[in-house]
């Protein structure tokens, strides 16, 4: 759903709630909560849809070029990350089924 009959327009409300939930996350539950809310919009139809393989592909290019990501969009550059922990965050989602 694109456009409501009253003029409002449900993604683009959901992608600017998603930049103030995405601030507030702080702990692994935050995360989680954040990813849950992420897979309810897309399965609302509220964001892209599009084949896993894009998905993928979109989080390698963003941490190829994460520099360029926090510069454009006005994000401070955190302390050191812990990509592994990342990465066994994604390859655990692979896992559990």
């Amino acid at each position: 759903m694109i456009n409501s009959d009253d003029g409002v327009n449900p993604a683009r409300n959901f992608r600017t709630s998603l930049k103030v939930d995405l601030e507030n996350v702080k702990t692994s539950d935050d995360f989680a909560d954040y990813v849950e809310k992420l897979r309810h919009g897309y399965e609302g139809g509220l964001l892209e849809e599009q084949p896993l393989e894009e998905y993928l592909s979109g989080i390698s290019g963003v941490s190829y070029a994460i520099d360029g990501l926090a510069k454009n969009y006005g994000y401070d550059m955190p302390g050191p990350t812990d990509w592994k922990w990342v990465a066994r965050i994604l390859t655990a989602a692979f896992g559990h089924s």
